[in-house]
């Protein structure tokens, strides 16, 4: 197969490949329960939270415009359905305070790691980049609440 005819097919599938799209629409919102509403935090901290968490781990992801492109936007689907099966803060006030504890002790962890926000993540939000005060910010916050 020549090169000209495999950039002709590989065209092909991409274009093809965008008629299977994700849905980018969010879950119900309840505030009751959201993590905000069941945790006392300042602006500084709401604001890291929401920055460099909420896209991935609550009912309230803000889609970016390249997530209509595929394969781009199945993978930003397929890491905002783990994320929010791992945790999701916009379900705080549901979780058992045992789970609360243990998800607390995890974002410390991922945290204290470099694990969270991921890599990828930061990349393209560049705002998720946590320097080291705000790593000890939010690693404070969420010991507060083991």
């Amino acid at each position: 197969m020549s090169s000209n005819r495999i950039v002709y097919l590989v065209v092909v599938i991409l274009i093809f490949m965008q008629f299977f799209g994700i849905e980018r629409h969010n879950p119900p919102i309840d505030s009751k329960i959201d993590f905000f509403s069941q945790v006392k935090a300042d602006e500084s901290i709401k604001s890291l939270v929401r920055t460099a968490c909420y896209d991935c781990h609550s009912n309230e992801t803000n889609y970016p415009t390249y997530s209509y492109l595929q394969p781009v936007g199945w993978f930003i689907a397929d890491h905002i359905e783990e994320g929010r099966e791992h945790l999701n803060f916009s379900i705080w006030g549901q979780y058992s305070k045992d789970k609360r504890h243990h998800k607390a002790e995890e974002c410390v962890e991922y945290i204290q790691n470099g694990e969270m926000p991921l890599k990828a993540y930061k990349i393209l939000h560049p705002d998720a980049n946590l320097d080291e005060d705000q790593k000890n910010q939010l690693i404070g916050f969420f010991k507060k609440l083991i």
